[in-house]
């Protein structure tokens, strides 16, 4: 009996696959009823067919996107460090000649992954008048959770002569940014700590052991300076900033300058910078800048890091010390004799 069957089994295994040869595929199964009943029989050798199932197949788990971090030999390229040399002509703020500048503006390598970014910046500058100054400063800026939203705080220190060499000012300056794709602001403060040289003394004597001496002075002022300013256009070779905003400085005396700045820098691909800037106040009255640069950057292309180019710009501040001139007058006798 037992010979009978299994011929029979073979028959009828070969009827029903020639009928449902039409179900089987090359794709492999999502569902364990998917599985030809015969085949799951004759391999396990029972009497009675194998319920089916609707269990799914174990898949594979989801692998989240992470951000990638820049190999050994990226490391240098996302550092995005700078060297400008540009000219401004002519007179500002506390200064009547042009000036030319050398900069370099370094960002350690390897920092694509972090959020926050430390920076050296280092400038000095040579006046149409043989005067010079210079400027070194650190600085640090933070990205939160790799967006185009950059915080950054600096601490300068500040150095220029005057009157060909002979006169020698340097002072601190701090500053805030809050740097975007659109908007950008920055505070910035400076505090001289030699405020005032001797430039011209003249002395008068008269019978009676009586004099008149007058000092002119130069005098580097403290002072305020805040801008907020938008990017018009910005593309990955093209981009066009406008900003404005307030200035304070206070000198040695009573002497207050108040005024505003308005600024607009045109920026292409990366390498040439051209700008303008109108100063108004009531000590320089009005004062119209222009600017030339060159701009040699080393690291990654506009067109693939954003917020690498947005973190690495420089930092704008007023890098001249600002400098005014004032009369003191000294006599030794009373001024209400004679009237």
């Amino acid at each position: 009996m037992k010979q009978l069957i299994l011929p029979a089994y073979f028959l009828l295994f070969l009827s029903n696959s020639s009928s449902e040869a039409s179900n089987f595929s090359n794709e492999p199964p999502s569902y364990i009823h998917d599985y030809h009943p015969y085949q799951h029989y004759y391999l396990i050798g029972q009497d009675t067919l194998p319920p089916t199932t609707t269990t799914p197949l174990p898949s594979s788990p989801i692998v989240e996107p992470t951000y990638a971090c820049p190999t050994t030999n990226q490391m240098f390229d996302s550092a995005n460090s700078t060297i400008s040399l540009r000219h401004v002509d002519p007179g500002g703020i506390g200064y009547d000649h042009g000036y030319t500048t050398l900069a370099g503006l370094y960002f350690p390598g390897g920092l694509a992954c972090n959020t926050v970014w430390p920076f050296i910046d280092l400038r000095a500058h040579y006046f149409n008048d043989n005067d010079w100054a210079a400027n070194g400063g650190i600085g640090i800026r933070y990205a939160p959770d790799f967006t185009y939203t950059v915080l950054g705080v600096n601490a300068y220190f500040d150095y220029r002569t005057s009157d060909h060499w002979k006169l020698h000012y340097t002072q601190i300056g701090l500053g805030i940014e809050a740097l975007g794709l659109c908007w950008e602001f920055r505070v910035n403060g400076y505090y001289p700590l030699k405020d005032s040289n001797r430039v011209q003394r003249c002395e008068f004597f008269y019978p009676g052991d009586y004099f008149i001496r007058r000092d002119r002075l130069r005098n580097a002022m403290r002072g305020l300076t805040s801008e907020l300013g938008r990017y018009i256009c910005r593309t990955d070779c093209f981009e066009l900033y406008v900003g404005a905003g307030p200035y304070f400085y206070r000198g040695h005396v009573d002497e207050n300058l108040t005024g505003g700045r308005f600024r607009v820098f045109l920026e292409y691909a990366r390498w040439l910078t051209i700008g303008g800037i109108l100063y108004y106040d009531n000590v320089f009255h009005t004062r119209v800048q222009g600017l030339i640069g060159l701009n040699f950057t080393f690291g990654c292309a506009p067109r693939c890091c954003r917020r690498e180019q947005i973190i690495s710009q420089p930092t704008y501040r007023n890098e001249i010390i600002v400098l005014d001139d004032f009369c003191c007058w000294k006599f030794n006798y009373d001024d209400t004799i004679g009237r």
